[in-house]
């Protein structure tokens, strides 16, 4: 019970957060408004074609990660026994 109250005052919250930040003025402009006119500038532009670029060339990556073969057996030294460790030092 106590957690379907919380949920429904949180989603109440949430909707006056959304509302406030849709209809009430911060100086000449809503929050909305402010946020649109900062990522519509030039540099915002650029940042997310870069982002998309990485992006793409990560997803790339791991698609022909999966795809390489692999060549021989990996070469694993031995693991040094405690006894091992102490002497050296």
């Amino acid at each position: 019970m106590f957690k379907l109250a919380r949920r429904a005052v949180e989603c109440v919250i949430l909707l006056i957060a959304l509302y406030a930040a849709v209809f009430v003025p911060l100086g000449q402009k809503t929050l909305w408004q402010h946020a649109r006119a900062v990522l519509s500038t030039p540099e915002a532009k650029d940042a997310g074609r870069e982002i998309h670029q990485a992006g793409d060339k990560m997803l790339r990556e791991l698609r022909t990660f999966e795809q390489r073969p692999v060549r021989g057996e990996p070469k694993v030294p031995p693991l040094a026994t405690p006894s091992e460790l102490q002497s050296e030092q």
